[in-house]
């Protein structure tokens, strides 16, 4: 039996799982519809070089209406995430509020399935504000009727990630390595 082919709206496409991501649903023969704030960027270059990724100029916390860049497309894989900070990139904007204007253009444009990255640890009391708006978060995919799948990883790892890497950098020359935590 072949696999219907799809078009898949992705948000975070220029992040660590979203670059691997579009890079799985091309060996598979999908296409990548890829929401990206500057197609000129470095981080988005290698998008280009892949013959299965559309780029869309847009942003999720600026633009108004995402409906029409989400519309012909089969699902939506938000990835989109910070783990600090920064200027107007609050974990309100891009957890709470992306969420919010990617769920609502889902909804909108007719598409039915929507997969969101979360993280792990997430609860509505949970100690920490990235965790907290993370739940808020899936509560809005929870609410909106999709089709939806909510995955919580862990710590995500492999080829060009810049946490374990370092890490394994590190211990070439430190004696000791640091350990989060009651270790």
């Amino acid at each position: 039996m072949a696999v219907q082919r799809m078009k898949v709206f992705v948000t975070g496409a220029t992040g660590f799982v979203g670059r691997a991501t579009v890079n799985e649903l091309a060996r598979q023969g999908h296409e990548a519809r890829c929401l990206v704030r500057q197609p000129d960027a470095v981080s988005a270059q290698w998008l280009r070089k892949i013959g299965n990724a559309e780029l869309v100029k847009g942003d999720l916390l600026q633009d108004r209406d995402l409906a029409p860049s989400v519309t012909g497309c089969d699902g939506v894989i938000h990835l989109v995430g910070i783990i600090a900070e920064a200027g107007r990139n609050t974990f309100e904007q891009v957890h709470v509020e992306a969420t919010r204007r990617i769920v609502y253009a889902s909804v909108t444009a007719g598409v039915r399935r929507y997969v969101h990255m979360s993280a792990m640890g997430t609860r509505p009391n949970a100690p920490s504000a990235y965790h907290r708006t993370k739940w808020a978060a899936e509560e809005i995919v929870r609410s909106s009727g999709l089709d939806w799948t909510i995955f919580r990883p862990s710590l995500i790892h492999g080829p060009g990630d810049q946490f374990v890497n370092r890490f394994a950098k590190m211990s070439v020359w430190a004696p000791f390595m640091p350990v989060i935590g009651p270790g």
